[in-house]
């Protein structure tokens, strides 16, 4: 029974020193979204800034990359007496999936969707949230809260954005359209 004991609290400390925690709430003041939607940690893996570019079909779930950055939790937004707030939470591994200490991680929460997987589509609102020293900590083990050690947002618009049809997309109604204005002349 002590060698169990030894064992496990020898591993839980293993683990824990691997990755690095993200606590607490990322944004108080939220609007244009309800309690429930969706929100997505995600991590910006090669530097470049965030890569989603508004256009339709894009899939957000834990696990899947949009260009080179991984998205990695799934939180919902929270609302309560009045209030809504953003969770920020999120467990991280270093060393898994690209993932370092220092590189930096936005939220981005879909208004009016609040399953774990969320595929965009056009007229579909979303936001991304970014504070100026969100980034991952630098040694393992760590954990970092908002508010404490990086900025908590005090207000975020969860509807800023609106995700646009791709370009195939107009080419359809373009085309349709003027199929319909060569039948209705053909008809006359």
């Amino acid at each position: 029974m002590k060698a169990k004991l030894i064992i496990t609290s020898f591993l839980t400390a293993a683990i824990s020193a691997y990755g690095a925690t993200i606590s607490g709430t990322a944004a108080t003041g939220v609007t244009g979204l309800n309690g429930g939607d969706s929100t997505f940690f995600v991590i910006d893996i090669a530097g470049d800034g965030f890569d989603y570019d508004g256009a339709a079909g894009v899939t957000f779930s834990v696990g899947s990359t949009i260009g080179d950055d991984l998205i990695t939790t799934h939180n919902a937004v929270v609302s309560s007496f009045g209030s809504t707030s953003i969770n920020g939470s999120a467990n991280v591994t270093f060393g898994t999936d690209g993932i370092a200490s220092g590189q930096d991680f936005y939220i981005i929460a879909f208004s009016g969707n609040s399953a774990t997987s969320v595929t965009t589509v056009a007229g579909a609102n979303y936001n991304v949230a970014s504070g100026a020293n969100w980034s991952l900590p630098t040694s393992n083990g760590d954990t970092i809260s908002y508010g404490a050690d990086i900025v908590q947002l005090s207000s975020f618009n969860g509807s800023a954005f609106t995700v646009v049809p791709e370009a195939s997309s107009f080419a359809l109604i373009a085309g349709s359209l003027a199929l319909t204005g060569v039948m209705l002349r053909r008809r006359v």
